[in-house]
């Protein structure tokens, strides 16, 4: 089932950023503390979100706490594994390269 997130809700799946320790014990990137940003691959933009750059495949720099809304954006289990729901406002920037969307200068925000 695909899931198609709503407003100005982008979904993500966040890159794996696990660390072993010199022990070889695999330290989850959920374990650590403070860490708010993270970077993750655009997996569905809601229809509001009307920059042309983000889009399905772009990787983008993202944070779990919402400046918008002064809440926290949210993790969602689907299919087995941990995507992000997040506002665009928590979105910081975008890498350039390999599935990264070509703007079209012609284009107008919104339109398909």
């Amino acid at each position: 089932m695909k899931v198609k997130p709503v407003g100005k809700t982008v979904l993500i799946r966040p890159d794996r950023q696990e660390k072993e320790s010199p022990g070889g014990i695999v330290i989850p990137e959920t374990a650590k503390q403070g860490k708010v940003n993270l970077w993750g691959t655009v997996v569905a933009v809601g229809r509001d979100v009307m920059d042309p750059v983000i889009g399905e495949g772009v990787r983008v720099l993202y944070s779990h706490l919402d400046p918008e809304l002064g809440g926290v954006n949210r993790p969602v289990e689907h299919e087995g594994e941990t995507l992000w729901i997040v506002n665009y406002t928590s979105l910081y920037a975008v890498e350039e390269g390999e599935g990264y969307a070509q703007v079209d200068a012609d284009a107008q925000p919104g339109q398909d």
